[in-house]
């Protein structure tokens, strides 16, 4: 069975805890610059939406990555990226049009 995350952005306040979830989760740390999921307020409108990989069919995260980093799962569909083969160039934060596309230096 696939996994999916359902987003839904009229519901959310800007209250950010779902940021410090996903990074703990994912990286055991509390650190929303970690998270896989990130937060954008527009505070002159008072909206705020949460942000996530829309698993792109034709991903230009994975188009414009020079070593191939970034591929699609086969058994999930997911967008997956290789740490080893990452130069941290961040052409693929540049690439994505949705802005979800993350950077972690740690990695």
């Amino acid at each position: 069975m696939e996994k999916m995350l359902v987003i839904q952005p009229e519901k959310c306040t800007g209250c950010r805890p779902c940021e410090l979830v996903c990074s703990f989760v994912k990286t055991v740390e509390f650190n929303p610059a970690r998270s896989r999921i990130s937060v954008f307020s527009f505070d002159k409108v008072g909206f705020s939406t949460p942000v996530v990989c829309q698993q792109c069919t034709n991903a230009a995260c994975m188009l414009v990555c020079p070593v191939g980093a970034i591929s699609r799962d086969e058994k999930t569909g997911a967008m997956v990226v290789d740490s080893g083969k990452c130069l941290r160039c961040k052409m693929c934060t540049i690439a994505c049009p949705f802005g979800a596309t993350i950077y972690d230096s740690i990695v």
